[in-house]
């Protein structure tokens, strides 16, 4: 499975015009295969690096890992810090889910038919390898229940056919709009690298080195940490190069800090 095949299966599953729950069911089986497989894994990230090249460069907005705008439909990845969670918002649209790293928790909601006020209906725990999927009209919530360690999703989502009925897509029913929020390009494209680097984490070290030193050169010093600890795991002698780049950026405590710890690294070799 890579990215091309997963996009074809997709596209076979809406040209053949299925009932809406058999065309839902179909994404969900082609992403469920999609989000374990390590060549599939391998061209997100290429696609995350290119898409944060451009932003970081270039200061180019944020790009889905895919669009077909003749089908429409689109392909997000989303990293969720530790403890983080959204709003509760109502899905008009079709979508499908799965998680790449960690867990994802899922809070449903219903209305009260008296009041009209939410109602929490359900709350799961989706783990990694584990999808998903909603039938419109859908209102949840996600979140990463985990106190220390990051998630990672993979989204499809079906866009309305007129371009200018799509805000209608997701309603936001809290007081925190994300659309609303100016976002800038750069920090999304470092949010998108920690992402890479958390997927890369359990990819056997050869295939995953070069795609590491590529997010190492293009990273702030909040993502080029985080990829020299992966440079070690990987070549711990090819790290020490890396780790001498990364102490010039830093400075003060943070420096000598980082300092000692390439030095253990270094004395061990």
């Amino acid at each position: 499975m890579n990215m091309s095949s997963l996009v074809e299966r997709i596209n076979a599953c809406i040209d053949c015009e299925p009932s809406p729950s058999d065309l839902i069911k179909g994404v969900r089986v082609a992403v469920t295969d999609a989000i374990t497989n390590e060549h599939f894994i391998d061209q997100v990230v290429e696609r995350v690096i290119n898409n944060a090249q451009r932003s970081i460069d270039e200061g180019a907005g944020y790009q889905p890992l895919y669009i077909d705008d003749s089908r429409h439909w689109r392909m997000l990845m989303f990293l969720w810090e530790p403890m983080s969670s959204n709003e509760p918002h109502q899905h008009n649209t079709w979508s499908v889910s799965g998680v790449m790293y960690n867990c994802l928790e899922v809070s449903l909601y219903a209305r009260d038919e008296d009041s009209g006020a939410l109602q929490l209906d359900r709350r799961f725990v989706a783990q990694s390898g584990e999808t998903g999927y909603l039938v419109p009209p859908c209102i949840h919530s996600l979140g990463n229940p985990h106190a220390t360690v990051p998630t990672v999703t993979l989204h499809v989502f079906n866009d309305s056919e007129i371009v200018e009925q799509r805000g209608l897509d997701t309603l936001w029913l809290g007081d925190h709009d994300p659309r609303l929020i100016d976002h800038d390009p750069r920090a999304c494209a470092r949010r998108e690298l920690k992402a890479a680097l958390l997927l890369l984490k359990s990819r056997p070290a050869p295939s995953s080195l070069g795609l590491v030193q590529r997010i190492f050169d293009i990273g702030d010093v909040s993502v080029r940490l985080e990829a020299y600890k992966q440079l070690v795991r990987i070549n711990a002698k090819l790290a020490l190069n890396y780790g001498d780049r990364l102490a010039e950026m830093l400075t003060g405590a943070d420096q000598n800090r980082f300092l000692k710890l390439h030095q253990r690294i270094h004395d061990t070799l």
